[in-house]
């Protein structure tokens, strides 16, 4: 019976030494898988440009917003959401003056003057979220396929 257990014992450093290979193995390997995930999505945010970048600001905006109204009442956060509402506006506000006066008309002739792909995304956002008027949509289309 010691004679086992001195055998067990001796084999001791030899099993650790696997599993320490193994282990570190299944690491390196979720690793990579995570930098693997990272990089397409950084690829992915640079494909987008600058209307990715638009719609990442404002997907993270909303919702540190909404968040932040479902917090208990902290010292201060009344600020911190306004000044979160005051920046979602900015980033979210018309790029075209009196944009939510105009009617269907003025709106596609608007469009046709603008030349900022961003510009025209958002123009896209606020009318589907707005009045979602279709012939002014399909005019906002129509101009982002020109450029």
């Amino acid at each position: 019976m010691l004679n086992q257990v001195l055998e067990d014992i001796k084999k001791v450093p030899g099993r650790l030494t696997a599993e320490s290979e193994r282990l570190t193995h299944q690491a390196h390997d979720r690793l990579t898988g995570e930098r693997v995930r990272l990089a397409k999505q950084a690829r992915g945010a640079l494909a987008g440009g600058r209307v990715g970048w638009w719609e990442a600001n404002r997907a993270a905006l909303t919702r540190v917003g909404s968040l932040l109204r479902e917090a208990p009442e902290l010292p201060g956060k009344e600020r911190v959401e306004q000044a979160i509402e005051a920046r979602l506006e900015a980033i979210t506000a018309p790029p075209v003056a009196g944009w939510d006066a105009m009617n269907a008309k003025s709106a596609i002739a608007a469009v046709r003057e603008v030349s900022d792909p961003v510009a025209l995304h958002l123009l896209r956002h606020r009318e589907e979220g707005d009045k979602n008027r279709r012939t002014v949509l399909v005019s906002i289309d129509e101009r982002r396929a020109q450029l």
